[in-house]
């Protein structure tokens, strides 16, 4: 969930390296013989110069190191044992001297140990798949809990890891296929191979990446270099950096997604592009794990695809039909169909209805703080979001609700566009770099678009430039902020280019640069903002949040005076408490609260797995109706309002059947979303209030 700054003072940053880049050259041209070493001693080297807190290097830092590269090689432990790593272990408090001075010794060492145990582990695997498993034998398998962490002592446990790992694997497919298991002498050799097939593809796409296996390794441990500084400082290759900017192009025929490999080598959603069939399906999210596609009548097998690969049949297929299942965060499945359409730079990506019922509501859901980098103008969302309430405008909307769920952020400067919209002229965010003085982010327009009641839905996974408007809107009293607290990210960051390394691609860094203080002067770093009207929520519990990541940076308050002009006081008591009679005890909130629960608690915790076959029929079973429960989470249909497109989207509704389908999805969707209905009925409660002064 990143921020990308796109603000006046970036150019100081500019200004203030560009000598600094110049004597690195010098440095850099006399180490052609250090290639990986050398690009990730000057990546720190960057970082030190440009990162807002930047950290100091001991053998702190190193042993962090070293455990986070690990871990991004093997993040199951299911390729190294502690015995194997024996050769390792020296360097584990020397990494920082090995960044300052290029040394790649460790990086080959660790490279060439790597590719040793992926051929090694899958011949082991092939090996033990050749003949059937003892299934009748007693026997368990630890799931890790989120963020746990194991790697077998020696070699014999290894085995025996990778003995239960298939038989639990072996196990579970069948179970999906025929819940009674009453087929199993029948299919298990069929199963069997099937595991086989599929266990190869994924050593094969870790052995073979696009890349190389050199580079490939590279990557991750200069990522890992990147991720000491904080969560959302990164390292990205030539091919990371021109995919992001290909998922965010607005004119081409396409599905509008792109995938990416996951840490576990499944191949999960990436990006979705503004506008496509995907975003406006509201049914697929960044971290998405792929399950199964199907191109037109052609079945894909995502598991012996790469993520590359898998991208380019999407882009260059002649099926304008896909069928994908994918499973998110909260172990979902979901079944969507997307028709591949081709996007012009005018269309407008934003979505927008209007919720006809005791009043009159606009709705319009945003997903991202996209913009147009390369564009003249750089029009982005906010632009985009300025056409649709115009449009809702002349529906003679009473009110206005603005959906920043699932929101991870973006653009800095589409948000300060945003709060423009509904904010006339003032401060909206304090910024504070490493050496600068706290300066103030501002809305510079003089006037608003939209001044009537507005409402922002947010949860969990609402972030940084997402939470910088909805706390400018709260601190305002400008709006009222409905839901669950958000993500708590409050930083910015930019994308720099790294100087060449002779012998190494090109690379690129996403730095943090800039702190984020609310106009009170205070920060929602790790604290998140806090909704005005809480309503009990799925994915509240879950250890997901900015202050869950390893290295999140912490600020609490900056001394800065900022004049600012508040609306008049909201009646938020009086709203929290009638919204609260009303969810408190409906069986739809509390079964979402319930679940949440559930849900945090199998995310959270090790389990213990029986192997038996017998365990798999009543584990499928349990899994169905897990499911199930999480699927009608919060859903619910209304007889509050109807949901309607506005006039000008209806007209282009009546000359497209795809158009067609893709809103009846999303008005179905709406139709059901018992958040929504909880939304417009405070939005009710508050104009009726205001009325009535």
């Amino acid at each position: 969930m990143s921020s990308l700054s796109n603000h006046q003072p970036l150019f100081l940053h500019m200004r203030r390296t560009f000598l600094f880049y110049l004597s690195l050259l010098v440095v850099i041209f006399e180490a052609q013989a250090q290639h990986y070493g050398q690009q990730a001693k000057v990546l720190v080297q960057v970082l030190e110069e440009t990162h807002c807190q930047p950290r100091t290097r001991d053998d702190s830092f190193s042993a962090q190191l070293y455990d986070a590269f690990l871990d991004a090689l093997d993040p199951q432990g299911l390729y190294f044992s502690d015995q194997c790593l024996q050769s390792l272990v020296p360097y584990r408090l020397q990494l920082d001297d090995a960044l300052q001075t290029g040394n790649e010794e460790f990086l080959k060492k660790a490279t060439a140990l790597y590719e040793t145990r992926l051929l090694q582990t899958d011949s082991l695997v092939q090996a033990m798949l050749a003949r059937p498993l003892p299934y009748a034998q007693p026997d368990t398998l630890t799931l890790l809990g989120h963020r746990s962490s194991y790697r077998p002592e020696n070699e014999q446990v290894h085995q025996k890891l990778w003995q239960k790992v298939l038989r639990y694997r072996i196990g579970s497919r069948l179970a999906e296929r025929d819940p009674t298991l009453a087929s199993f002498a029948k299919r298990e050799q069929e199963m069997r191979e099937l595991v086989r097939a599929q266990e190869h593809c994924k050593f094969q796409k870790l052995l073979y990446p696009p890349e190389g296996l050199d580079t490939h390794v590279a990557s991750l441990f200069l990522n890992a270099v990147a991720n000491q500084y904080d969560p959302h400082t990164a390292f990205f290759s030539g091919a990371d950096k021109e995919g992001f900017e290909a998922s965010l192009s607005r004119e081409a025929y396409t599905f509008g997604f792109e995938v990416e490999e996951g840490p576990n080598g499944e191949i999960q959603v990436a990006q979705l592009m503004p506008g496509g069939p995907a975003w406006k399906s509201n049914e697929l999210h960044k971290g998405d794990v792929v399950l199964e596609v199907q191109l037109g009548k052609d079945v894909v097998d995502p598991v012996c695809l790469t993520a590359e690969a898998l991208n380019q049949q999407m882009q260059s297929t002649l099926a304008d039909r896909l069928d994908i299942t994918v499973r998110n965060a909260g172990g979902q499945l979901t079944h969507v169909k997307l028709i591949k359409i081709k996007l012009e730079v005018e269309e407008s990506v934003i979505k927008s209805f209007v919720l006809h019922g005791p009043q009159k509501i606009g709705y319009i859901s945003l997903p991202d703080f996209y913009t147009e980098f390369d564009s003249p103008t750089q029009l982005g969302c906010a632009n985009d979001v300025a056409k649709a309430i115009l449009k809702l405008k002349k529906e003679q909307i009473t009110g206005l609700i603005l959906d920043l769920r699932f929101n991870g952020g973006g653009s800095l400067q589409e948000a300060q566009a945003l709060a423009g919209i509904f904010i006339d002229v003032g401060p909206l965010s304090i910024l504070q770099d490493r050496d600068q003085k706290p300066y103030l982010l501002k809305d510079v327009n003089r006037g608003t678009i939209y001044d009537g009641p507005l409402l922002v839905l947010v949860n969990r996974f609402s972030a940084s430039a997402s939470e910088l408007l909805a706390a400018a809107l709260q601190d305002y009293n400008r709006a009222l902020i409905v839901g669950q607290t958000t993500y708590g990210k409050a930083s910015a960051q930019t994308i720099l280019p790294l100087p060449d390394v002779p012998h190494a691609p090109m690379g690129f860094v996403k730095v943090t640069i800039d702190q984020l203080y609310r106009i009170t002067g205070n920060s929602h770093q790790q604290r998140g903002v806090a909704p005005d009207v809480v309503l009990p929520d799925l994915y509240s519990y879950l250890p997901m949040s900015e202050k869950d990541e390893a290295h999140a940076l912490s600020f609490g308050h900056v001394d800065k005076k900022v004049y600012y002009q508040p609306g008049a006081a909201l009646p938020r008591e009086t709203l929290r408490e009638r919204s609260h009679k009303r969810v408190e005890h409906d069986t739809v909130f509390t079964r979402a609260d319930e679940a949440g629960q559930l849900l945090a608690r199998r995310f959270s915790q090790e389990t213990a797995i029986p192997l038996e076959l017998s365990h798999f029929q009543k584990a499928e079973a349990h899994a169905q109706q897990l499911i199930n429960q999480l699927e009608t989470c919060g859903r619910r249909p209304t007889t509050l309002f109807e949901v309607e497109a506005d006039r000008y989207e209806q007209e282009l509704l009546q000359m497209d059947t795809h158009r067609q389908e893709l809103n009846q999805a999303v008005v179905d969707d709406l139709r059901h979303d018992a958040y929504l209905t909880e939304a417009y009925q405070v939005l009710l409660d508050f104009i009726e209030l205001q009325s009535n002064k």
